[in-house]
């Protein structure tokens, strides 16, 4: 994985709070222009708030994806030593045999 990738990743949780403190100002702003009757307040932050909760809701589902692939790499990092050890350290011979016959370990 490329560092500016990796940086990106690092940065997220840093990027879901600077979006949910920016989603509460607006929401309190789309409040305000509510109470007031202001409608171009209304009408556009309120989509700004939609945007924003859309934003959050996609760097959490990252963040997640991100999390059940570092999961996934590390049982796939045990699985792999646990097969390599079973090879090195079996008492009798093992062989791994593909669909066509030929050995392929």
């Amino acid at each position: 994985m490329s560092g500016r990738f990796t940086n990106a990743i690092v940065s997220l949780p840093a990027v879901s709070r600077a979006i949910a403190a920016a989603s509460i100002t607006v929401g309190g702003l789309v409040l305000l222009g509510w109470a007031l009757d202001i409608p171009v307040i209304k009408s556009v932050l309120l989509g700004a708030v939609s945007a924003a909760a859309l934003i959050a809701w996609s760097v959490a589902l990252l963040r997640r994806m991100d999390a059940e692939r570092k999961r996934s790499e590390s049982e796939l990092r045990a699985s792999r030593a646990m097969f390599q050890g079973f090879f090195e350290y079996a008492p009798d011979a093992v062989v791994v045999v593909n669909r066509d016959g030929r050995v392929a370990r």
